[in-house]
């Protein structure tokens, strides 16, 4: 017997911002209007105008729509969310980090400095993870393949992403206050 084969979804899908347009192009026409909100936000759609700005028109910046990238610094210049500049970006009201960042501004310098080096030991223990499995999962062979593929490929390297920029925002909060 031949086991059936499983195709596996990119767990990070590359954005296309024709795929939204395609998804109301599939739908009947009476449907498509209920999902963009009316007969001629859905015209405006099909005409090539972006959902995105469709859906924040009108409402205030707090609940629109917004990619790291888009996010605004104080100066009102772009900026990207790079491990470099996490701190500055989680400045910014709504963006990613933000309350992390409100609750360790709180804290006094000690604290913050702990905190860093508990967040360097998780590093080093997520990277020895990557490299040797075994060290956090016991037999691997007992492990679903794609399970531990994940582990190794996806949530491990996300979790040190996570935790890189959580440490730029506690160095960034020391450096400022200095």
């Amino acid at each position: 017997m031949v086991a059936p084969m499983i195709a596996l979804v990119d767990p990070k899908p590359r954005f296309n911002p024709k795929d939204r347009r395609a998804f109301l192009e599939r739908l009947p026409a009476k449907e498509a209007a209920q999902v963009a909100g009316s007969r001629s936000k859905l015209q405006r759609v099909l005409a090539g105008e972006s959902v995105e700005n469709l859906y924040n028109e009108g409402k205030d910046l707090l609940y629109q729509w917004k990619r790291v990238g888009d996010i605004l610094t104080a100066t009102g210049n772009p900026i990207e969310a790079t491990v470099s500049n996490t701190y500055e970006v989680a400045k910014a009201e709504g963006a990613p980090h933000h309350g992390w960042l409100k609750q360790y501004e709180k804290l006094p310098d000690h604290l913050i400095q702990k905190s860093i080096r508990s967040i360097q030991k998780q590093i080093q223990e997520h990277e020895a993870w990557i490299k040797n499995p075994t060290l956090k999962l016991g037999d691997v062979n007992q492990v679903d393949p794609r399970a531990l593929s994940d582990y190794i490929h996806h949530k491990w390297p996300s979790d040190i992403q996570r935790q890189k920029e959580q440490l730029s925002i506690l160095q960034g909060i020391l450096e400022a206050r200095s």
